[in-house]
């Protein structure tokens, strides 16, 4: 996936993948035929504003406090490795 060119607090869209846990035991053809995921549910996608990007992972915040210019404040740091991601958006 070619990374667009982003700069640090800018609102990005990250489409990415990410696991599926089932537990509780099951027999196995019983599963296979009707719970396997097929790919449903891994997809998710987080809006954030970009905090850290290097060849590991992506770092973005939800929210910021831009109440002081000279002092941001973040909330809900979420890290997502680069090896998941499937699209980056600026927004």
């Amino acid at each position: 996936m070619k990374m667009p060119k982003l700069k640090l607090f800018d609102r990005i869209e990250i489409t990415w993948h990410d696991s599926v846990h089932q537990s509780g035991w099951r027999q196995f053809r019983a599963w296979k035929e009707d719970e396997r995921t097929d790919g449903h549910g891994l997809e998710h996608k987080t809006i954030g504003y970009l905090m850290i990007q290097d060849g590991e992972a992506i770092i973005v915040c939800q929210s910021m406090n831009t109440s002081d210019k000279f002092l941001k404040t973040v909330d809900a740091i979420m890290t997502i490795p680069k090896a998941c991601i499937r699209n980056i958006k600026r927004l």
